[in-house]
């Protein structure tokens, strides 16, 4: 805890005020400083800062109750105060509803102690200081600093809608390494990551402080300039990012060149939609590659001759989910200590029978944007439901079963009907599906959330929050939703071990699902090091490919009566 301490207290009984702050002064020492507002008008001021380290807030107020005041406080992108609440016993408020509005913590002054108020105050900073981390991880990329793809999509909607109220041009710049493949595989991981981090600086240093630049993933990386004026103006900007890579990078001691290829579309000429930007500046990028690469092209639409590709693979995934060409993998999920698998989670295969298989990476995001993710995630699940009455016909003990949710799905309004459809039809119990919806779906979406999760929760649907820590928005939030389980995602998995942020942000994770009562599993865990620290934190479940690869379903059947005969991280052959 910090050696000063800064605490509003908001109400109006002076009594009050004096007893509270002698008690926060034992518990803390005299280090505390404390400043006092009566007044309900002047309180929202003071909430809306970040000036405070911690805010008591008397529930009664002017004779009013400030449930409100807190609930617009909450709501203010500028405050990040923990809020303690008190209240007298005969409120009889909804402490949960109270957290609900934004509370850190809700306290009965009736029941205050000074071991009380030390854990509280404790306990509210340093839940403060995790949601700061994790909102922090949920818009700038970790490893350069930049903004990710989610702040990213936030500045270029902005910069759009700036940019058709004026008479100027907005550019977006799509850009990656030249060969970056080759360096990372040359001379390892870390060093690749060395040089993602310098071209971070260069490109900074080549634009101007009012553009965002953005690393997407991989060596991906996107400019948005706004408040140009011409396309000399853009030209300009990007022969000044293509100079920026002539000199060398020092990895090290290492002297590595690269060069980039940029794509530019331009708003509005090229479109005035975030997506249909990126994808023209995307289709541009990859004419400068044909073009010999190192050098930049603006989007022309004669460069839709990929996009008609694309129309065509759209064409044949119909065809495939016609003849039911899709088929599932299963990757099981283990108990921490290894001993027991406690369910497995589906994946979706498809293999063309011209092109042979194809990514998940690559025909997901197209049933997605083609709307086919539909009727793709009912074949899915009424796939998982024949293959579990199969497994109970061969004898095989009851498991449960993993389902993924896009977000289009979930947006459904008939989502739940769809699933209540499909397992009364098939005979499935409902408690054998698992849900896995990512924290960003959750966290985008509209009031009828948390209706559709209670009715599928009511069903006898465990529920799942895949990806969490990636997408975050806040702690509290997470108690408006009737969910069983956070599945840590594998990009904090991965360098637990020697990422000193990560291993805090999966034991943060790990110690929020304990104090929530939610089952916590983590994905990815390729190594005993990774293992071992997720179950010294008290992680119950864990899965990657230090247990099992995805297989087929007649692979899984063959495989686990003989798992138990192989140690975790020696797979029994099927």
């Amino acid at each position: 805890m910090a050696d000063r301490i800064h605490i509003l207290y908001i109400g109006n009984d002076p009594g009050e005020q004096q007893l509270l702050e002698e008690m926060l002064r034992e518990a803390l020492g005299d280090g505390l400083l404390m400043t006092w507002i009566d007044n309900f008008n002047e309180a929202l001021w003071p909430l809306e800062t970040s000036y405070y380290d911690l805010v008591f807030l008397d529930y009664h107020l002017d004779g009013r109750d400030t449930i409100e005041l807190l609930r617009r406080s909450a709501s203010s992108e500028g405050r990040s105060m923990p809020v303690v609440m008190l209240a007298d016993n005969e409120d009889h408020l909804d402490d949960l509803e109270v957290i609900r509005q934004g509370a850190a913590d809700y306290l009965s002054k009736q029941e205050l102690s000074v071991s009380i108020l030390k854990r509280s105050v404790r306990y509210a900073i340093e839940r403060k200081k995790i949601e700061q981390r994790l909102l922090t991880l949920s818009h700038y990329d970790p490893l350069t600093g930049l903004a990710n793809r989610n702040l990213f999509y936030l500045k270029l909607t902005d910069g759009i809608i700036q940019t058709l109220r004026g008479n100027q041009l907005l550019a977006l710049f799509f850009l990656d390494l030249d060969h970056f493949k080759e360096i990372n595989d040359t001379l390892g991981h870390p060093s690749g990551d060395r040089l993602l981090q310098e071209v971070s600086t260069r490109l900074k240093k080549a634009t101007r402080a009012s553009d965002t630049v953005a690393r997407l993933g991989g060596d991906e990386f996107a400019i948005i300039a706004t408040h140009l004026g011409t396309e000399d103006d853009i030209t300009l900007l990007a022969k000044k990012l293509i100079t920026s890579f002539n000199e060398p990078f020092n990895l090290g001691g290492t002297q590595v060149t690269t060069h980039t290829s940029i794509g530019i579309a331009l708003c509005p000429v090229h479109g005035h939609d975030p997506d249909e930007l990126l994808r023209h500046a995307d289709l541009a990028l990859y004419q400068a590659k044909a073009a010999g690469r190192n050098n930049f092209k603006f989007y022309d639409s004669e460069l839709d001759a990929r996009a008609q590709e694309y129309r065509a693979l759209e064409q044949e995934m119909r065809h495939a989910l016609h003849h039911r060409d899709f088929s599932l993998h299963y990757q099981p999920m283990f108990s921490s200590d290894g001993k027991q698998v406690i369910g497995v989670e589906a994946l979706v295969r498809w293999f063309h029978k011209v092109r042979g298989m194809i990514a998940p990476g690559d025909f997901i995001p197209l049933a997605e944007s083609s709307g086919l993710i539909l009727p793709l995630g009912e074949q899915v699940l009424e796939m998982v439901c024949d293959q579990i009455n199969q497994w109970q016909q061969m004898g095989m003990p009851e498991m449960l079963v993993a389902v993924n949710l896009s977000p289009t799905q979930f947006s459904d309004p008939d989502l739940v009907e769809k699933i209540i459809h499909i397992l009364e039809e098939k005979g499935v119990s409902p408690q054998r599906i698992e849900l896995e919806i990512t924290e960003n779906t959750l966290m985008e979406t509209g009031p009828e959330v948390i209706e559709r999760l209670t009715r599928l929760h009511d069903l006898g649907i465990k529920l799942a929050i895949d990806d969490f820590g990636t997408g975050y928005s806040s702690l509290s939030y997470l108690k408006k939703f009737p969910v069983h389980k956070l599945k840590i995602d594998r990009a904090f998995v991965k360098d637990v071990t020697t990422d000193q942020d990560d291993a805090t942000i999966a034991r943060s994770i790990i110690h929020l699902g304990q104090a929530m009562n939610l089952e916590i599993i983590a994905e990815g865990v390729e190594t005993e090091d990774q293992l071992n620290f997720l179950r010294n934190e008290g992680c119950q479940q864990v899965q990657g490919f230090l247990f099992a690869k995805p297989m087929g379903a007649d692979t899984l059947a063959k495989w686990l009566p003989q798992r138990h005969s192989s140690p975790p991280g020696h797979q029994a052959s099927a």
